[in-house]
């Protein structure tokens, strides 16, 4: 019921000229959003349905219902790989944070408005815990000189649910 834990893209970026005309050209009738094609980084970053980090060997998985999309977290060493949808992050801990840091992304659109998305984007995710663990806050710090004039950050937090669990995905287009 709390506004600020789910919207995170607010619009009003500090578009390169570049970008801004590419936004402009966006065709709003043709947005994944009203279908089922799969959403990249950072745009599944806003999904309502549950998520959920969990260890595998050393790295981290986070598993999203939405698309079942699953992120590996790399930890210790560079992630290796071409470019993805999500594509390829590293992450380390500072302090009870745990810090990400996502390159080589193939995704078109940095949000659901048609702001593009660079070939060279860098994101830096911080997720934090609160003291009592039932809530996880989220920044999003955003690296891309070809659409942004300055680098600048999102925010948002998510809820400990433990009655939700990560289901299959049910995408249904009504015609």
């Amino acid at each position: 019921d709390d506004p600020d834990s789910f919207p995170m893209f607010k619009g009003g970026y500090p578009l390169t000229e570049a970008a801004a005309r590419r936004k402009g050209d966006w065709d709003a009738s043709d947005v994944v959003q009203l279908g089922c094609a799969p959403k990249g980084m950072p745009a599944l970053m806003i999904t309502p349905f549950p998520i959920e980090l969990t260890r595998r060997g050393d790295d981290i998985a986070i598993r999203f219902e939405e698309d079942d999309a699953e992120r590996l977290i790399v930890m210790g060493g560079p992630a290796p790989g071409g470019p993805t949808l999500l594509g390829r992050s590293r992450g380390r801990f500072e302090g009870s944070s745990l810090v990400v840091e996502t390159d080589r992304i193939s995704a078109e659109h940095f949000d659901g408005e048609g702001t593009p998305l660079g070939t060279e984007a860098r994101l830096v995710e911080r997720f934090t815990p609160n003291a009592d663990g039932t809530r996880l806050d989220y920044a999003i710090e955003i690296h891309d000189p070809e659409t942004f004039t300055e680098t600048f950050t999102l925010e948002r937090y998510f809820v400990w649910r433990p009655e939700l669990e990560v289901g299959p995905y049910d995408c249904s287009v009504s015609g």
